[in-house]
């Protein structure tokens, strides 16, 4: 097993990263099955959160910072924090995997480029992953695949738009519902070096009244999935065995289930910034 590799002048401290998200399986074939597992481990680990942007908090695109954050402090992040390093130890590791633009067909539109997330190509077949975005797939996607496809906790299907191909879960009604819109340059899916994210992330800390800076959440998958723990700034979600717990929390409960669900110690304070904290 390697110790290290260098990606874009960044060191990539494989086995401290691998011992971080539980990972005890092998490397040496840079397979699908392998892919799988690391990419379930990961969201197993580090959980997708935005706990500092919510505390005003500065967060970056940094990979070196963001190392530092998942493996030392055992933090998460969101999608420009999380999916940059993980594509770094997927590279380390030896897949040819890259990041690529998105984005988010939640909510109200905005002009903010505003996810990124990776894409592995196994030989000649392209898959998407993500470690970024909450309660989504834990399964590769393959990329050219039309057809609704499995993601570990229910189908999803890849359809093509006039601006873009889009990523859609499909409901309990079997109606596609649009996640993400993968964004192209000249009609393809293009490689986004991680500082073209910087500005797009800035952007997102700067709106105020943003999803993002309202609501602290962090989720994670428990025990690879597909049971999951969501803490909210109010609220608590856990999903095991195919049933939904919810209760509201106090906020003395919040940090407590922020350590013992999601794993995370330091939780930053206050847990809102501006009025929103009253």
């Amino acid at each position: 097993m390697m110790v290290s590799k260098q990606m874009n002048s960044v060191r990539v401290p494989v086995n401290r990263y691998l011992e971080r998200i539980g990972y005890t399986g092998s490397i040496e074939n840079t397979n699908l099955e392998t892919l799988t597992a690391l990419f379930r481990a990961h969201l197993s680990s580090v959980p997708f959160e935005n706990l500092d942007v919510a505390a005003n908090i500065p967060v970056t695109s940094d990979i070196a910072k963001n190392f530092e954050k998942i493996i030392t402090r055992k933090r998460g992040g969101w999608c420009y924090e999380v999916n940059p390093p993980f594509a770094a130890l997927l590279r380390a590791i030896g897949f040819d995997a890259h990041l690529i633009q998105a984005h988010v067909l939640l909510g109200p539109p905005t002009g903010v480029r505003n996810h990124a997330c990776i894409e592995v190509r196994l030989d000649t077949v392209p898959y998407l992953v993500d470690a970024g975005f909450g309660d989504a797939f834990i399964t590769p996607l393959a990329l050219d695949n039309r057809k609704p496809q499995y993601g570990g906790n229910g189908y999803y299907q890849i359809i093509d738009t006039p601006e873009g191909p889009a990523v859609h879960r499909i409901d309990a009604d079997g109606v596609p519902q649009p996640q993400y819109r993968l964004i192209l340059t000249d009609g393809k899916r293009a490689e986004v070096r991680v500082e073209e994210f910087e500005p797009w992330s800035a952007a997102l800390q700067a709106e105020h009244d943003s999803f993002f800076r309202t609501k602290p959440f962090a989720t994670r998958l428990l025990n690879g999935g597909p049971d999951r723990a969501n803490v909210m700034l109010h609220r608590l979600k856990v999903v095991r065995g195919g049933v939904t717990e919810e209760c509201d929390i106090t906020t003395e409960e919040r940090v407590r289930y922020l350590r013992e669900l999601i794993g995370i110690e330091d939780v930053p304070y206050p847990p809102l910034a501006g009025p929103q904290a009253q």
